[in-house]
C-alpha cells in the first residue's frame, strides 16, 4: 500500500484588518522560536487583496506559515 500524504491547514482570522508591522511580527517569532525560520517578505502594493500573505515563514520542519492582513494560516 502506497503512502499519502496529507497537510493540514489551519486559518486563524482577524476580526479588523491587521495594520500593523509584518516585519515585527516576524521579529517577535524569531524571538520565540528555537527552529530556523526562512522569512520572506514580499514587496506587495496596498491595493492588492488583503488575503495575499504580506508575510511567509517557512520552518525547518517544512511548517508554514503565512500571514496577510485578514488572517493566519499555518501549513
Amino acid at each position: 500500500m502506497a503512502k499519502e500524504l496529507i497537510k493540514i491547514q489551519i486559518g486563524l482570522f482577524f476580526q479588523e484588518d491587521f495594520q500593523g508591522s509584518f516585519r515585527e511580527i516576524s521579529k517577535e517569532i524569531f524571538s520565540n522560536s528555537n527552529d530556523t525560520i526562512d522569512t520572506k517578505l514580499p514587496p506587495i502594493p496596498n491595493d492588492v487583496p488583503k488575503e495575499i500573505p504580506r508575510l511567509i515563514l517557512t520552518f525547518n520542519g517544512g511548517n508554514v506559515l503565512n500571514v496577510s492582513k485578514s488572517r493566519i494560516d499555518f501549513f
